[in-house]
This record gives structure tokens, C-alpha cells and sequence, in this order.
């Protein structure tokens, strides 16, 4: 069993998590309804990173995501009306401009981009830490990309809420409670997430050994968190199918580690995840680490942590799977 403490207003929630089933509203155009209300506008393309920036901006702000449920962050090509809303927006939060970089330049960079990636990471970002984390897999596989899920990672979230909170008040169309409201609710949120992560990295200590291929470099930050033995990645670039001698080296990979388990992505085509897990003898779980959205809830306190959670059973689940076949 997961559990985190939550603290609101002077009440101390403790939320169950991996035990209780969750309930997610699966939209496909918007996590948030629109308001259009005269407050600042805050576009967001990551799922997780939206579910943080929503709970510190509280009702300063309307925060709503660029990236319609169920694409990728990699190579989504905005639409006329998507750089109409992107050309309406005060800031927009991206992940950097090579994983989420479409934004800006679906604007004509007529708005303000705020990069959260390297003020997570400022001291070794542009060293790959997506390399260092998965070793040679990386290396292998991705051409030495960097990895840059950081939002799998709670610590870093907690940088990640700090900073935002920061770029968000110097906005001036914003007042000064407002401000020090924004930034007392990112210390909040950072503060829990070291208890997030403690418990993240408990029960991964119950895992079974097993040895895992992804569908692409998306659990650098994760597998260093909870011990995930990655020992291949299929796409070699975000959504660039593998070469078949790439494949068939991952097969033989999969035959000589069981157990293993291919995850495969919701907003990745599985067919490759599956063909390789069949002619490996191997299970495939299918994961996805870019959440799922929760509607109005979104706003609520915890929302990210639910999020992590329940990724958190998905490759758990995944995991115990694959020690069915060994």
C-alpha cells in the first residue's frame, strides 16, 4: 500500500494510494473548461506539469492545456484554431524547446515561453541526464537524448513548481497577494512531494526483479527513482520506428532477460511493442506517462500526486505481469 499526507487549510488528508481505484474522465480536447474571465492565460502542453501549474496558480489564473488528450508532446502539429487559443495566451509553459517547442513557434514566438526543463536540472541539463540515468541503453537506443520526463520524478517537480511560481510572479497583470499566494502554494507543493517520492520509492521495493524495454526514453528520471532495470528502448527517436536489425537485437535482448516486459505508450501505435513481446515470449503492458486528465478536478489538491500514482501502479502492474512468465 502507497499513502501520502496531504496538508489543506490546517486539515491533514492522507490519501490511499495503488489500493483504491481512481476515476478518470478521458477527454479528448480539453482537461479544463474554458473561462475566458479576463485572468491571465496560461497554456500547457504536459498533462502532469498543467495538474502542478493549475494547483499553485490557484484563481489567479485560468490554466488550461495546448495538447489535445491522447498525443504526443513530440511531433503534434498545431492546428489553425490551436494558434488561435496559443496567440491568445500570456505565458506558456513548455518542457524545452525540443520536446514541446511547437508552441512558441505556432506562435511566431509572439508570446512568452517559459522553459521549466533546465531550471530543474540547471546544473547538469545539456550534459544528457537522460544518458546518465539509463546508461547505455541511451546511448544505444537514443542517440544520447536527453530525457526529459522530468515531471515521473517528484523531487524535480518540486524544483520544477518553485520555479514556475517565480516566473509567474513577475507577471504584472497579477497583484501582490495574488503573487505571494502563487508562490506559498509551490512551497507547499514542494514540500509534499518529498513525502510523495519516499513513498514512490517503497513500494518500488516490493517489485519483483524484472527487466523492462520501453517503447521510447521516457523513464530515465523514474528508473533511477525506483530501481526499473531498462534494458532496451524501440523507438531510437521519438516516434522513428526501429530499424529491423534494431528489432530483432531487442528480441534477443527480451529472450536472454526473462522476465521482461515491453511497456508500450497510450499515444504510441503498439504494434512493434507487441510483435517484438510475441516473438520474445514475453508480456507487454501498456503505460502512459502522460496522464490522464481529470476534468474539473484538475484543480483540486493532489491532482499530480494521483496522477504519479496511478502510473506508479500501471508499470507495477506491468512488472508482476512479467514474472508470470519466466
Amino acid at each position: 500500500m502507497l499513502s501520502t499526507t496531504v496538508h489543506e487549510r490546517g486539515r491533514v488528508l492522507t490519501i490511499k494510494r495503488l489500493i483504491l481505484p481512481l476515476t478518470f474522465c478521458l477527454l479528448a480536447e480539453s482537461a479544463f473548461a474554458a473561462k475566458s474571465d479576463g485572468r491571465p492565460l496560461l497554456l500547457v502542453s504536459v498533462y502532469p506539469v498543467a495538474a502542478m501549474a493549475q494547483e499553485i496558480a490557484g484563481d489567479a489564473f485560468e490554466v488550461k492545456p495546448a495538447l489535445p488528450y491522447g498525443r504526443s508532446e513530440h511531433d503534434y502539429e498545431a492546428s489553425a484554431k490551436d494558434v488561435r487559443t496559443l496567440r491568445g495566451a500570456d505565458l506558456l509553459l513548455i518542457v524545452d524547446q525540443t520536446t514541446d517547442g511547437w508552441m512558441g513557434r505556432a506562435t511566431g514566438n509572439k508570446v512568452p515561453v517559459f522553459e521549466i526543463l533546465p531550471h530543474v536540472d540547471r546544473a547538469i541539463y545539456g550534459d544528457t541526464i537522460g544518458v546518465a540515468a539509463l546508461g547505455s541503453v541511451a546511448t544505444k537506443s537514443m542517440g544520447g537524448l536527453p530525457d526529459p520526463h522530468f515531471w515521473l520524478d517528484p523531487i524535480r517537480m518540486g524544483k520544477a513548481a518553485l520555479a514556475v511560481a517565480n516566473r509567474l510572479a513577475e507577471m504584472t497583470t497579477i497583484d501582490e497577494p495574488a503573487r505571494k499566494a502563487v508562490v506559498a502554494r509551490a512551497k507547499v507543493f514542494s514540500a509534499r512531494m518529498t513525502g510523495l517520492n519516499a513513498a514512490i520509492i517503497e513500494g518500488a521495493k516490493s517489485w519483483r526483479v524484472a527487466h523492462v524495454i520501453l517503447a521510447h526514453g521516457s523513464l530515465g528520471y523514474y528508473s533511477r527513482l525506483t530501481g526499473l532495470k531498462i534494458i532496451g528502448i524501440l523507438e531510437p527517436m521519438p516516434h522513428v520506428e526501429p530499424t529491423p536489425r534494431h528489432l530483432g537485437a531487442l528480441i534477443q535482448l527480451a529472450k536472454a532477460n526473462k522476465p521482461c516486459v515491453v511497456l508500450a505508450e497510450e499515444q504510441i501505435d503498439d504494434a512493434v511493442a507487441r510483435a517484438l513481446a510475441r516473438e520474445a515470449g514475453v508480456s507487454v503492458t501498456r503505460i502512459n506517462p502522460m496522464g490522464y486528465p481529470e476534468g474539473t478536478a484538475v484543480a483540486s489538491l493532489g491532482a499530480y500526486d494521483r496522477y504519479l500514482v496511478r502510473f506508479t501502479k500501471e508499470v507495477a502492474n506491468g512488472i508482476s505481469k512479467a514474472t508470470i512468465l519466466k
